[in-house]
């Protein structure tokens, strides 16, 4: 994927977390995402339209999942239930939102949060998606975030033009 459009991604990843939830993030290792199998069991996924289309997906632990939903909501969860999902998810929008910002030439707009929890589901990418998932290493554990775009519309066609 263009290194132009994981950046973004990287930026309000990182500033989502140290501000919203005090948790710093490190080391970002960028790598191409080879399959549509999630890293992690608990995946915020955010559809993405416009001039590109894709997904974003936040995916951490169990525990991170937990510990996200304790920072944000001053809740104790125990179990990855329907609050765990809805922060989870709000937190995926929100760092959509914060990357859409950085990436007006898209004209992105971002679908619903939802939340898959387990390993054994396939991420949504489309079918033509160039895919990276970005490595954070943290206080609390790895976050993953994975970023999935079509060619831009525009690039598209300037390219079908010249072939």
């Amino acid at each position: 994927m263009n290194p132009t459009y994981v950046g973004p991604f990287v930026k309000a990843t990182a500033k989502v977390f140290a501000t919203m939830l005090r948790c710093n993030l490190m080391r970002p290792e960028i790598r191409r995402k080879r399959t549509r199998q999630p890293y992690h069991e608990v995946s915020g996924i955010i559809e993405l339209h416009g001039a590109a289309a894709g997904i974003v997906v936040l995916g951490m632990s169990r525990a991170s999942a937990l510990r996200v939903t304790e920072v944000l909501l001053q809740e104790s969860p125990t179990t990855v239930d329907e609050l765990v999902r809805d922060a989870v998810g709000e937190l995926a929008n929100i760092i959509a939102g914060n990357a859409k910002a950085d990436l007006e030439g898209l004209s992105l707009r971002l679908g619903l949060p939802y939340v898959l929890v387990g390993k054994h589901h396939l991420l949504p990418l489309p079918d033509r998606a160039k895919a990276s998932s970005i490595h954070f290493a943290s206080d609390w554990d790895e976050i993953v975030v994975e970023v999935g775009l079509t060619a831009p519309v525009h690039c598209a066609a300037a390219h079908a033009e010249s072939a």
